[in-house]
This record gives structure tokens, C-alpha cells and sequence, in this order.
């Protein structure tokens, strides 16, 4: 899974920084975690929500994960991860507050009609 730590984002808003201190803790804490730069250019749903986040906080920093499985340990795994890092990083710094946002657009390969009868499924458990 591709992340990118050490990076700045433009958006018609200004610039956003990635956490890098979060970013590296997270690699070192989940090795199945790489930082890629080239998993993020083709990626669009980033930049698409940046400036509505940064209406909000204008400050605000981020650790860009994209996730391209569905293997469910290995995505557990990223979950205990961030948990674990998320909880150390509120440990050193008391007033830090973190939001974690997923997206998905589910596929790019399959007919719409596919695509409304899965839509359901995705959405009734949440």
C-alpha cells in the first residue's frame, strides 16, 4: 500500500503538508506500508477533498494512504496501526485531534448497472 509522507499538496486554497512525523511512525510501525509518490499522481479523490478540509482547518496536515487491497488481515493490520499511532501521537501532544476519511468510487471497470445493484450492499452496513 502506497503512502506519501513527505510531500506538500496544492489545491486553489494554498498549500497542504503532509505529517510527516505521522507518516514516518505509521511506515515504521506497518512495514506493509511504502512510501510511493507515483500511487498518488494518477489519484484524484485527495484533491478533490482538500479544500473542503481546509475551509474547515486551513492548518490542518495529512498522511495520504491509498489503499489498493481488499485482503482484510492486511488491511486489519493498517487499522491496528493507525490506532496505535494515532493513540502514541495523542499520548506526546494532548490537544491533537486526528479524522481519518476513506473514499472509495468502488471501480472504474464495470457496467453502472453492476455498479447500482453493489452500491446497496456497500452502503446497509454502515
Amino acid at each position: 500500500m502506497p503512502s506519501w509522507p513527505n510531500t506538500t499538496w496544492q489545491t486553489p486554497l494554498g498549500d497542504v503538508a503532509a505529517d510527516a512525523d505521522m507518516g514516518a511512525r505509521l511506515l515504521r510501525r506497518f512495514p506493509a506500508l511504502q512510501e510511493d509518490s507515483a500511487a498518488h499522481r494518477a489519484e484524484h479523490a485527495i484533491e478533490v477533498q482538500l479544500p473542503f478540509l481546509q475551509t474547515l482547518r486551513p492548518e490542518l496536515k495529512i498522511v495520504p494512504i491509498a489503499i489498493g487491497t481488499g485482503h482484510f488481515n492486511v488491511l486489519r493490520g493498517l487499522g491496528e496501526a493507525l490506532a496505535d499511532v494515532i493513540v502514541d501521537g495523542h499520548k506526546e501532544e494532548q490537544n491533537e485531534r486526528t479524522l481519518i476519511i476513506a473514499s472509495s468510487d468502488m471501480n472504474h471497470y464495470e457496467p453502472d448497472a453492476n455498479h447500482s445493484r453493489q452500491r446497496p450492499q456497500a452502503i446497509e452496513p454502515c
